[in-house]
């Protein structure tokens, strides 16, 4: 297991890129829960993890088939490239638009204090 820092320094800094193996990688924190990305969009190569993290948009079809105005999620979100827009479900890499695109995902997890990775 590697350790990639500890927990406190990490959810202060909000992101941070370190190396896991031979891989930069991007580490953050969404409602507690810990995600690390390869930061390379399968799309182009872009820095995918320097991008935003939204909530999914959402909407619902009415009584009569009319779609509701749209409304952010309070449970999924999407991480966007920052060069081409592409957005990635948080919590399992997916991409939204093409179901053959997913980010390379590093497994983690809290220990004590710590974050680590079998990288």
């Amino acid at each position: 297991m590697q350790r990639i820092g500890d927990i406190a320094e990490l959810e202060a800094a909000g992101r941070t890129t370190v190396r896991i193996g031979d891989k930069a990688a991007t580490v953050f924190s969404v409602d507690g829960e810990w995600f690390a990305y390869e930061n390379r969009c399968p799309h182009a190569g872009g820095p995918v993890c320097q991008g935003r993290i939204l909530p999914r948009v959402m909407t619902d079809i009415e009584d009569g088939g009319r779609v509701s105005e749209p409304y952010f999620s309070r449970d999924e979100f999407h991480l966007v490239c920052p060069w081409h827009g592409w957005a990635f479900d948080l919590r399992s890499g997916q991409s939204v638009t093409d179901p053959r695109r997913r980010l390379r995902r590093f497994p983690v997890e809290v220990r004590d204090d710590g974050l680590y990775s079998a990288g």
